[in-house]
Parts: structure tokens; sequence; C-alpha cells
């Protein structure tokens, strides 16, 4: 029986379910935050092949009564949630700047990239705070960096993606607040930036696996209690915001 317990949205494929995997095979019990539950529980089912302790649940970021009811099956099961991981989320618009975005999809990214976590981590925290040594992970993206967005010479400067870069530019100022407000009650929160890693959200044409950018997001997971809180990360230290 694991001794802690994590819980990742959106986590039946690609880097959510390679977090799982990993922090799975470091001891955590690992729920699978699906919309699609049939894709939950086959992805669980992979998991559990390899030794790892996985259980799909039914998790929408974007409704209010999916989060507060996958929150309330948690705390039936278990006294705690150690970590939080914020992975859901996608990419709508690929028009590149404002002239050509379409609001609509500009509402939807950031209904899933910043209120879901949002809504997540407000619904989770009587949860977190009652483990000894809770983390919350959002996994953010340098495109959400407002430093590298504003600098010419940042390689990351021409990708002007209206929804998907002001989601994550908001979900970092998501990582500041509530890092500031939950410090008291033991809650460590970061964001992170896995790279690019081949996903759906991307065609699969990252550079990077999987299994490389799941490696930030544990590593922030499993932090010690002198570990960073409030901050924003990648593979190669800390990202200016």
């Amino acid at each position: 029986m694991a001794s802690k317990v994590a819980l990742i949205s959106g986590a039946n494929k690609g880097i959510g379910k390679e977090a799982a995997r990993q922090l799975g095979k470091q001891g955590f019990k690992v729920y699978l935050g699906s919309r699609d539950l049939t894709r939950g529980e086959a992805a669980a089912k992979e998991l559990q092949a390899e030794g790892v302790e996985a259980e799909a649940i039914q998790l929408d970021v974007t409704k209010q009564s999916s989060v507060d009811k996958a929150i309330a099956e948690i705390a039936a099961k278990h006294a705690a949630l150690d970590v939080l991981v914020n992975n859901a989320g996608i990419l709508k618009d690929r028009a590149i700047g404002i002239e050509e975005s379409d609001i609509a999809d500009v509402e939807a990214t950031m209904q899933t990239n910043f209120y879901g976590p949002l809504r997540l981590l407000k619904a989770a925290t009587p949860l977190l705070e009652k483990s000894k040594s809770a983390k919350v992970v959002n996994v953010s993206s340098t495109l959400g960096s407002l430093a590298k967005a504003s600098d010419p010479a940042s390689p990351f400067a021409e990708f002007r993606y209206v929804g998907y870069n002001c989601s994550k530019a908001a979900l970092n100022m998501l990582t500041i607040l509530s890092a500031g407000s939950l410090a008291a009650k033991g809650i460590k929160v970061n964001s992170v930036c896995p790279g690019y890693v081949a996903t759906d959200i991307n065609q699969n044409q990252g550079y990077r696996t999987v299994e490389q950018g799941a490696q930030i997001i544990v590593k922030m997971a499993t932090s010690g209690d002198d570990g960073p809180s409030g901050g924003y990360h990648d593979d190669a230290g800390s990202i200016p915001w």
C-alpha cells in the first residue's frame, strides 16, 4: 500500500501518464485524472502491469462538478493528498498573433489551462493541507514567460499564440499567488516547463521524450522540505517570469 497519494490531471496519455509512471515507481498511489474515463482506465491498467499503484478517476477540469466529485472520491479513500499536478492543457489557437486569433479558441484555452488548475487547486487545498509535505506542480511553458516573450532575441518571442501563451502566463501568476497564500499551510507550489515534448498538442513534433519532460514535474513533486516554492523551473534551472 502506497504511503503517499498523487492526483494528476490529463494523465491518460503523454507527459501526464509518464509523470504518473515515474511517481508510481517512487511509491506513490497515483490517480490518473481523465475526461474520458475509459481511456484513463486503459492507462491505469498499463501502469498497473508495470507495478504502479494507479487508478483512473473521471476529471474534467472545465467543470466544477467534475472537479468536486473527483476530490470527494479521493478524500473518501485517503486522509490526505500529497501531490497535485495540474497537467491538463490544450492549444487550440494555432494562428500566430492578435489579428488572426479566435476569441472562442482563446476562451476555451483559458478554461482548461488557467481556470481548470484554479478550480482544482481550490477544491484540493483542504486535502493537501492534511499532508505533512504537500506539493503542487503547475505544468506551464516557457511560452508563458513575459521576459522571453518581450525579448526579440529569444527564440520563444516569435510564437505568439494568444490563448496558450496568456493562459500559461496566468498560470504562472497563480503559482506565485498560491505559493504565498498556502505557505502557512505547508503547501509548496511551483510552475514547471517540461520543454518541447513530442505529444498530441504539437502533433508529436517535439524533440524531447515524455520521459524527459516528466522529470522536472517529478523533481518538484518530490522535493524535500528545503525545496523551492513559488518558482518557475525547467531542467536547466529557473526560468525568468
